[in-house]
């Protein structure tokens, strides 16, 4: 996640590499701003299968929470801004990512 304006970001080799205003999910690891905040934090997700689901969200507390397969992993990080973006590092792993917004998803059914 990131409250840089992605038309303006400078995207690095890694979301490991984000520097300022970001929160990303590494392995086991939550970093912030480039440095590891929580080491041991829910599911590796280095270690995920195909067709295995990942999603965060932000509490309307500000709060970012991940899932996997629907299991939430627990509190990540607060103080969340309201304005942010989502940042998809597929690092090699992945084939394919959808990007599904709830809140639209749920004002349309």
């Amino acid at each position: 996640m990131t409250t840089c304006d992605p038309d303006n970001l400078v995207f690095p080799t890694s979301a490991t590499g984000f520097r300022e205003g970001t929160w990303v999910f590494s392995g086991c690891s939550v970093m912030r701003d480039g440095l590891t905040v929580v080491e041991e934090y829910g599911q590796d997700l280095d270690q995920l299968s195909e067709g295995d689901r990942v999603a965060v969200m932000r509490t309307s507390g500000g709060t970012l929470h991940l899932y996997v397969n629907g299991v939430d992993q627990g509190p990540a990080a607060t103080g969340i801004p309201s304005c942010i973006w989502a940042i998809v590092d597929m690092y090699g792993k992945c084939a394919q990512v959808t990007i599904v917004d709830e809140t639209v998803r749920q004002q349309g059914e």
